[in-house]
């Protein structure tokens, strides 16, 4: 399948769906950023990395919350302030994977712990 967006083009469609956005970043299915700030693209793979079956990851702490999904050509990781509506945002990652011409890879969604969400805060702003 061809992608119909480019990384680049697919983050600014997700600035324009989500107003609580504060950053994100697009990996290829080695988790290689294409695209979105380099201090996150670390933190993202090891968040993806440390869950290897799950297709959509979603967790909460107070600085906000961390929202992935990935298919068999691209994960895209990001983050938003803490009012976001979760069922929103999922939808949107959806929406920008789609965008990118991959193939849906099955397997669960996710709730992630406060512990795993905090190192990609940290990575964008440095610790608290």
């Amino acid at each position: 399948m061809t992608a119909t967006l480019t990384p680049g083009l697919a983050l600014a469609l997700l600035r324009e769906l989500s107003a609580d956005l504060r950053a994100a970043t697009v990996l290829d299915a080695r988790g290689g950023r294409l695209a979105g700030p380099p201090s996150l693209a670390a933190a993202a793979r090891a968040l993806l990395d440390a869950q290897p079956d799950a297709r959509a990851l979603a967790g909460r702490t107070v600085r906000g919350a961390v929202f992935a999904a990935r298919d068999d050509r691209h994960a895209v990781v990001a983050l938003t302030g803490p009012l976001v509506l979760a069922g929103l945002a999922a939808h949107d990652l959806d929406a920008v994977l789609r965008a990118l011409g991959g193939t849906d890879r099955g397997g669960p969604r996710k709730t992630l712990l406060e512990d795993h969400v905090t190192p990609l805060f940290d990575a964008l702003d440095g610790p608290d």
